[in-house]
C-alpha cells in the first residue's frame, strides 16, 4: 500500500507503477490515517521536515510542492504522527526516512518514546550530512 496526502502525487505514482507493471494499492492519506492494512511490515517515508528558518535552494522550491517540504513546527511533526500510529502494525519490522540533520536528536527522543523495541541508525549523504534514518526492530 502506498499513501500520500497529495492526489497529484498519487496520480504520478500510479503512472509509474503501471509503467513498471507493479501491483500497488494507492490511498490518499495524511500519514498513516487511511492505511488500513495492519500487516504492514515496512514504512518508507520522506515527510516534510524543513523549518521556516532553514535555507532551501531555488531548484527545490521551484520543483517541489510546499506541502512536501515544510513542517509547521521544529521539523518532527509528521515523524511523530507516524510513530504514534505504528502500534497498529503488528508485523512492523522497519521504518526508513529521509531527514534533516537538524532533527537527529529530536528523532531519537520520539523514537524511544513510541518505538522502544526498535533501534535507530543515521546515515550520511554524499556531502557528509545526516540525511537518512533507519529504524529497525531489535
Amino acid at each position: 500500500t502506498s499513501g500520500d496526502i497529495a492526489l497529484e502525487a498519487i496520480e504520478i505514482s500510479k503512472l509509474n507503477a503501471k509503467n513498471l507493471n507493479a501491483e500497488v494499492e494507492f490511498v490518499v492519506s495524511d500519514c498513516l490515517d487511511n492505511i488500513l492494512n495492519e500487516d504492514c511490515d515496512i514504512i518508507i517515508s520522506n515527510p516534510p521536515y524543513i523549518t521556516k528558518d532553514e535555507f532551501v535552494s531555488e531548484r527545490v522550491l521551484n520543483n517541489e510542492p510546499k506541502i512536501a517540504l515544510f513542517s509547521s513546527d521544529n521539523g518532527i511533526e509528521v515523524y511523530e504522527k507516524i510513530f504514534r500510529e505504528c502500534h497498529r502494525f503488528k508485523s512492523l519490522k522497519a521504518l526508513f526516512f529521509e531527514i534533516s540533520p537538524s532533527i537527529e536528536n529530536d528523532l531519537k527522543i520520539i523514537q524511544k518514546q513510541y518505538l522502544p523495541l526498535f533501534e535507530i541508525v543515521f546515515i550520511k549523504d554524499i556531502n557528509g550530512f545526516v540525511r537518512f534514518a533507519t529504524i529497525i526492530k531489535k
